[in-house]
């Protein structure tokens, strides 16, 4: 099976903050591409940058989906991963900050 590499990072005003690298299976990077771009043909660098507002609505959807799939698949299987990095995204983050997502 095929594992991505997940890196988050916040750019944050007085020093930047690396979160966690998270290993997320096919199924679980195919997921978060329903988020996230990845493969916008427009992005020019390494790495993806949401801004902090951008963030909480892409989660409250994940938030919603997450729902609906755990109706389906008891605890949520294969999104927890997912789950955990907007949580830990959620608990760090302020209005002014970025987001840089990239992946290996």
């Amino acid at each position: 099976m095929f594992y991505y590499n997940v890196n988050v990072i916040i750019e944050k005003l007085e020093q930047d903050v690396f979160l966690r690298s998270n290993e997320l299976s096919q199924s679980e990077f195919d997921f978060l591409k329903n988020f996230i771009d990845f493969f916008d043909p427009h992005n020019k660098n390494e790495y993806i940058e949401i801004s902090a507002s951008k963030f909480l609505n892409i989660k409250k959807e994940f938030e919603n989906d997450y729902k609906e799939h755990c109706k389906f698949i008891q605890n949520g299987n294969g999104l927890n991963n997912i789950k955990k990095i907007f949580e830990d995204i959620s608990y760090n983050l302020s209005m002014w900050e970025s987001i840089l997502f990239d992946w290996e």
